[in-house]
Parts: C-alpha cells; structure tokens; sequence
C-alpha cells in the first residue's frame, strides 16, 4: 500500500448515474410543489363524482366601459355531484373568480363574506333570501344588477329553475 492510501480514505465517487438520479428527484419535487400551488391559487380541488356547471361573472372591460351591467359569461367549475346542486353553484359563485378567470377578463361584485340566508326551489321558482347586510352587496346600481345577473344565470342553468326571486331584507329584488 502506498502512503497516499493510507493517509487519505476512499471517498465514493458520484457517477453519471448517481446524478441523473438525483435531477429526477429534484424535478420530481418540482413538479410535485407547482401542481400543489396551481390547485390552491386557482381554488382547485379534486372533487368526488366530479360534474361541471357553470358560474356567471361580468367582464371587468365591459362593466367599467358602462356597457349592459347585465351581461355576464360563465366559467366551468368542477364540482362533487350532489343533491344541492344550486346551492354548491351559488357557493362557487360566492367563492369569486379563479387567478385563471381573472386573467380571462372575469369579474365579480360579489365580496367574499357574501351570504345566503336561504335557498328554496319550488314550481320552478328559485327564491334566494339574501344577507341583510347591504354594505356587502354592490354600491352602485350597475354592481347591483350585475350581482342580480351573475345569480340569475348561474341558477337558470338548471332544469328545475325557471325563474330566479332575489330578497333582501324580506323586499324582493331589493338589489
């Protein structure tokens, strides 16, 4: 044995192998970590028995242009199948717009505390009795009748729904 083998131990050596290994992982980690983040920013979960609906919300361009304050665009949300389906649809309402349906020009009046006091569906008629805190619905008329819009349609959408009454503090269509 020489003395250079003696004073200094073997130290493993990395091979190619051992570092193609190790960039997988890394990107494996990666990959992992953004797909996680991508669910939570866009509101995103994987559901049970997933079903599509639709949500309205307005197009900020057209709303701030003055346009029909009424005219509002659905977005696809997936959904578990449920018995609820217009109350989980008006609860994906209330959630408000996806980082993805903002930069798609969508926009929602509704604040994030929004509440239903009640939800009833009968002979066709969705009647939903509405928070009366007015401070969070919209403060100007256009807000208001794009708010109207925006639970309107989403609730139309259904076969059961015929017609939407939207109360507020017991006055029917007080928006």
């Amino acid at each position: 044995m020489d003395q250079d083998s003696i004073n200094t131990p073997d130290k493993p050596t990395k091979t190619k192998e051992t570092k193609i290994h190790i960039i997988i992982i890394v990107l494996f980690i990666v990959a992992i970590g953004y797909l996680g983040y991508s669910l939570i920013v866009n509101n995103h979960t994987v559901p049970d028995n997933p079903i599509d609906i639709n949500v309205y919300f307005s197009n900020v361009d057209e709303q701030r242009a003055g346009e029909n304050c009424t005219t509002v665009f659905p977005a696809i949300r997936t959904i578990s199948k449920t018995d609820a389906l217009a109350e989980t649809a008006l609860e994906e309402l209330f959630m408000g717009t996806t980082t993805k349906e903002e930069g798609q020009g969508l926009h929602t009046d509704i604040s994030p505390e929004f509440t239903i006091k009640r939800l009833t569906v009968s002979e066709g008629i969705a009647t939903v009795e509405l928070h009366d805190d007015l401070e969070l619905l919209g403060h100007s008329a256009c807000e208001a009748a794009t708010i109207k819009a925006q639970i309107t349609k989403t609730l139309e959408q259904f076969s059961n729904v015929n017609k939407v009454v939207i109360t507020v503090n017991d006055k029917i269509n007080d928006l």
